[in-house]
């Protein structure tokens, strides 16, 4: 009987765990899934985002790139949540660490690494993981038009 219990447990939680699809035919990504993904950029922020509530501190940062090896990035759509957009020299990136992040500040984002480096003098020692927000964040910034692309 405990057995059973803990397999019907494991299938709960791997249940909650697995990408889902939506009729649309758009696919949740999971908050680590960076996978096929190699996108590095190097810019400096002219927008911070960091008053929308309640999605665990994720807010938007929007940079002017002055490098990168991926000129457009745009899932939209083919994804229901993403790390970020990449269009005409800008990005906006969804991201966690949006309390940290000043305008003005230079940062370096590695999705392969899954990190996000602060290139600053009085920051140079802030590194932070990467991760992708949950599908209700984009619904909110969607139904509130707060993208800017």
């Amino acid at each position: 009987m405990q057995n059973i219990l803990k397999l019907i447990t494991f299938c709960l939680l791997f249940t909650g765990c697995v990408t889902r699809t939506n009729t649309n035919n758009k696919i949740e990504k999971g908050w680590t899934e960076f996978s096929g993904l190699n996108i590095k950029m190097k810019g400096v922020v002219y927008s911070v985002d960091n008053k929308i509530r309640p999605f665990h501190g994720r807010g938007i940062i929007r940079i002017n790139i002055l490098e990168t090896n991926t000129k457009r990035y745009d899932p939209r759509d083919k994804q229901l949540n993403y790390y970020c957009i990449i269009k005409n020299n800008k990005a906006e990136l969804y991201d966690t660490s949006v309390n940290e992040t000043s305008v003005g500040d230079t940062i370096e984002i590695d999705t392969k690494e899954e990190t996000i480096k602060w290139l600053n003098y009085s920051k140079l020692k802030q590194i932070y993981s990467l991760s992708i927000g949950e599908v209700e964040f984009f619904d909110y910034i969607k139904e509130n038009k707060l993208q800017e692309f």
